[in-house]
């Protein structure tokens, strides 16, 4: 069902820059799912035959720093498959992954740098995990596995706006 390939998830520089200057100071102690959901509306030897349309969302829940000197982060994941054009899912598997990290040193980390290491680097490695979960439930469902894409995290591209022309001289 799922052919796998690439996801690129585009983050503006700066965000990188804060949530690397955060992952230098931090190591990840465990993970664990808070929550795990799948549900059938249809099952897979009465639906229609494909090709289906697979979403798949991924949110940021809470961003906390603990009085341990630990940050812990839960990511929220969501794949719906549907036919295409329909309203109504045929399934769906969602789950919450809480993530603990150790802070290294007393370091000063401003909340929005910890918002930024969330967005990145904790979605960044929760994203094998939810890809497991979806594959093994798709096929615990009775549907062909689900097989998620590999995660790039990136900078974003230039924009037209980022770019400025060259200052003609003598003018």
């Amino acid at each position: 069902m799922g052919e796998g390939g690439i996801v690129i998830r585009f983050v503006k520089a700066s965000v990188l820059s804060r949530a690397a200057t955060v992952a230098r100071q931090v190591r990840l102690l465990d993970v664990h799912w808070d929550d795990i959901q799948a549900k059938v509306r249809t099952p897979f030897a009465s639906a229609p035959e494909g090709p289906w349309q697979l979403d798949y969302k991924d949110r940021l829940g809470s961003v906390e720093r603990t009085d341990d000197n630990e940050i812990a982060v839960i990511v929220r994941f969501t794949l719906t498959g549907s036919e295409p054009k329909s309203e109504q899912d045929l399934l769906r598997i969602s789950q919450s992954i809480r993530l603990r990290y150790e802070i290294l040193e007393d370091a000063e980390i401003s909340k929005q740098d910890l918002r930024d290491f969330a967005r990145v680097n904790a979605l960044y490695n929760a994203w094998p995990y939810a890809r497991e979960v979806v594959q093994q439930m798709s096929t615990r469902l009775d549907y062909p596995p689900i097989i998620l894409p590999l995660l790039v995290v990136q900078p974003e591209p230039p924009t037209d706006k980022m770019i400025k022309p060259a200052k003609k001289e003598g003018k």
